[in-house]
C-alpha cells in the first residue's frame, strides 16, 4: 500500500529507507595489571602506550614455542603425535 506524507508544502509519496545492516562492535580489552609493573592497563590504546613506553613489542605467534616442564604431559602429547619441546 502506498503511503503519503506532508513535506511542508505538498503531499508526496513516502519513500521507505533501505534496512540498515546490523553493526557489530567489538568490546575493548578488559582491564588487567601490567606484567611490567607499570600499573593498570585498561583497553587497547593503554596497551599500545604501555608497550611503547617500556620499549617492548608483542610476540608473533610463530616466534613462540612453549616449553613444558611436566614430562608425563610431554610424553602424552608426543604419543598423540604433537611435537612439543620439553624441559632440557
Amino acid at each position: 500500500m502506498t503511503r503519503y506524507v506532508w513535506n511542508g508544502s505538498k503531499v508526496v509519496e513516502k519513500i521507505e529507507a533501505a534496512p540498515r545492516p546490523e553493526l557489530y562492535i567489538q568490546s575493548d580489552l578488559p582491564a588487567y595489571k601490567s606484567p611490567l609493573g607499570t600499573g593498570l592497563i585498561d583497553g587497547r590504546a593503554a596497551r599500545r602506550e604501555d608497550l611503547k613506553r617500556s620499549g617492548c613489542r608483542e610476540v608473533a605467534p610463530d616466534e613462540f614455542k612453549p616449553t613444558y616442564t611436566n614430562e608425563r604431559y610431554v610424553e602424552k602429547l608426543r604419543r598423540l603425535g604433537i611435537n612439543v619441546r620439553g624441559k632440557d
